[in-house]
């Protein structure tokens, strides 16, 4: 257990998480924090803590015996990778400089895959004066808070708008949301950050 520098929590609990009282769960999260260290059992005159740390003190036996497992199997194939009879220090490495040649023209065009993709998912489409004049009204924060509230939706649901530019205002005019002197701060900050 010592050299594991965490432990899981189980969502599935909060039912019993919340049959208790916050001395009482904090009495347990101190047990189990304890248990989980170093095998440590703390003194536990409450019978409801008592009973928790029972069932959650064994789900950490468990997950720990799982990761002493697959720590064993790991440890293994590593072991079995370093002694193969035929193994190369230098497998991996191409022995003409063509070969490199082509793994880099594979790399580009998994990257040309992976924009066209990001590409794809990008629903939202503002030209660069839109999306200036959205900031300078609301200040960049509230404009990608949106941005990104409109683009979950649309994920969502399936849904499609006409004029992204439009939309953005109406969400933000429905919400609340009102022109600000925010982008005047925003660029005293941002005027002093260093070219990237």
């Amino acid at each position: 257990m010592a050299d594991k520098k965490s432990f899981m929590m189980y969502l599935d609990t909060i039912a019993q998480w919340d049959m208790l009282t916050d001395a009482q769960a904090g009495q347990l999260v101190k047990a189990l924090m304890a248990y989980a260290n170093d095998g440590t059992l703390i003194d536990i005159d409450d019978g409801m803590v008592k009973m928790a740390f029972s069932f959650m003190s064994a789900q950490i036996d468990r997950d720990n015996e799982k990761y002493a497992e697959k720590c064993k199997q790991n440890s293994e194939k590593a072991r079995m990778r370093w002694h193969k009879k035929d193994a190369d220090v230098c497998n991996g490495i191409p022995m003409d400089a063509n070969d490199a040649d082509k793994d880099k023209e594979k790399d580009k065009d998994k990257d040309t895959d992976k924009d066209k993709e990001r590409d794809k998912d990008n629903l939202i489409t503002l030209t660069p004066q839109e999306y200036k004049k959205l900031v300078s009204d609301y200040g960049e924060t509230t404009v990608s808070e949106y941005i990104d509230k409109i683009t979950n939706y649309c994920r969502s649901s399936g849904k499609r708008y006409k004029d992204y530019d439009a939309t953005i205002r109406s969400w933000m005019s429905r919400d609340g949301r009102k022109k600000s002197d925010v982008s005047k701060y925003e660029f005293s900050i941002n005027r002093f950050d260093t070219p990237s």
